[in-house]
């Protein structure tokens, strides 16, 4: 018997034990080195230019490109001052400034030397708090929600509403082009050190950033010209090798490949079973991550009458030191291929899916628009992987602005290139669901419709509640009513 990290690296073996732990943010081991473009513009990454060659082609879904954040403020708000931490946001950070110029087919990035950004206040208070409130959130869903156009700088967008005296909600909204789920953790820092400092009349000592982001989309291409991803070029095409499952749930609507209309449905897990998820993962040497997505592989194949299925997996892909503190898109789509036997009991599929999950990601920099020309039998109208499972398990963060707290009070991860997407974050420290995972499902309501929606998110807390009280029992045997 052959253990899951015999064929890796050091390296690899490393990140395969912290996996195994729950220690990591799964993101493999640093690998490359950054160099300074030269000249002023620079080319797209990898990962931009998955995301761009798909919203041209499917300019319907624009909108769903957009991440926004609503953030509670309350306390003392100097609004001059919050416009000028902003703008050193913007002075600190090229792609903040980033805008697309060039031929449709092959645009590059460019960088504004100056943006000033535009942070209106909208003055809700006369509505009375609670009132002000539903009509803040109204519209900045609204607002976050509006289509950004790629050529013109900035792909970004901030509005204050003012709900009372010392009662105010944040709207920040940016384009996934330019921005990622780790970019708001940098900016949530950031910010925070920037207005204290502009408050108290100095400028921030932030250190300063050794690259930009245009730095490492130009290097990239620089490995990538090279045969630095050979191997796992190699793992990919093993991995992908053979008929890719197509997944025909009984819900699904057939609907031609340009058929599209966004749904979304609001979800949480509720604070018992997200206490059951973390100490069945605490017990079983697995993070939380990996039960989750196993319990998914187990509904998906049941509903599909299937024994296999590819689930895609955003991963952070920040191989390189110098990209953490880097505001910019860099997820790449690991597609989790699990093979599922009936006979087959929950806990040793959570081990295998364990073991693919690490093996993929350890192979994370591979760009998943490069794995279709690795198939021997190429999907036609679809990707590799017709459901996405995101999962973030570090609380989404709170912090002060100088004596204002700040509380996140809504993220909406709009992006969804797929037909299911699934977003779970750990949302202990948001008022509304305080000590339990929560998040959305997006989906195309052309082919699942918000019943169908509802009840499949039904089924999967009912089948995690079974995989947890027991965890021997077969996968075919368990219910999925």
């Amino acid at each position: 018997m052959t253990t899951a990290s015999g064929d890796l690296s050091p390296a690899k073996q490393a990140l395969l034990r912290q996996l195994l732990s729950g220690r990591t943010r799964l993101a493999a081991a640093p690998t490359r080195t950054i160099q300074e473009r030269r000249g002023e513009d620079a080319p797209l990454s990898q990962s931009q230019v998955r995301l761009y060659e798909w919203e041209l082609a499917n300019p319907e879904r624009a909108r769903t490109m957009n991440l926004f954040y609503v953030l509670r403020l309350r306390g003392l708000f100097d609004m001059v001052q919050l416009r000028a931490a902003l703008q050193d946001l913007v002075e600190r950070h090229e792609n903040l400034r980033m805008y697309l110029a060039g031929p449709p087919a092959d645009p590059r990035a460019h960088f504004a030397n100056h943006v000033s950004p535009d942070v209106p206040l909208v003055d809700l208070s006369h509505l009375g708090e609670v009132e002000a409130e539903q009509e803040a959130i109204a519209r900045a869903r609204l607002r976050g929600a509006e289509r950004f156009d790629l050529r013109v700088p900035p792909l970004a967008r901030a509005v204050v509403y003012q709900l009372a005296p010392r009662h105010f909600l944040l709207l920040l909204a940016v384009h996934h082009l330019i921005f990622d789920e780790w970019s708001m953790g940098v900016v949530v820092r950031e910010l925070s050190a920037l207005y204290v400092a502009r408050t108290q009349g100095n400028r921030a000592s932030l250190p300063p950033l050794r690259f930009q982001f245009g730095d490492y989309a130009a290097s990239e291409r620089r490995w990538f010209d090279g045969d630095g991803l050979d191997a796992q070029k190699e793992f990919w095409a093993e991995e992908l090798s053979g008929r890719l499952p197509f997944l025909r749930l009984p819900a699904r609507k057939d609907a031609g490949p340009a058929a599209f209309a966004h749904g979304r449905l609001d979800i949480a897990l509720g604070v018992e079973r997200t206490a059951r998820v973390e100490g069945f993962s605490k017990d079983h040497d697995v993070s939380p991550f990996m039960t989750l997505v196993t319990t998914l592989a187990v509904l998906l194949v049941r509903l599909g009458d299937t024994d296999e299925v590819v689930v895609g997996i955003p991963a952070a892909n920040r191989n390189c030191p110098d990209v953490q503190d880097l505001i910019g898109f860099f997820v790449n789509n690991v597609p989790l291929r699990v093979k599922v036997r009936r006979d087959m009991p929950f806990i040793e599929l959570l081990r295998e899916v364990r073991r693919k999950a690490v093996r993929a990601l350890a192979n994370q920099e591979f760009p998943s628009g490069w794995m279709g020309e690795l198939l021997d039998d190429p999907p036609e109208g679809r990707g590799l992987a017709q459901v996405v499972f995101s999962f973030q398990n570090s609380p989404v963060p709170e912090f002060e602005l100088g004596g204002l707290s700040v509380q996140p009070l809504l993220l909406d991860y709009g992006m969804t290139t797929v037909d299911l997407s699934i977003f779970l974050i750990d949302a202990s420290t948001l008022t509304s669901h305080a000590g339990q995972y929560a998040g959305m499902i997006h989906h195309n309501a052309e082919v699942y419709d918000r019943p169908a929606v509802h009840d499949l998110w039904r089924r999967y807390r009912r089948v995690l509640d079974r995989c947890l009280m027991t965890p021997s029992a077969r996968v075919g045997a368990l219910s999925i009513e």
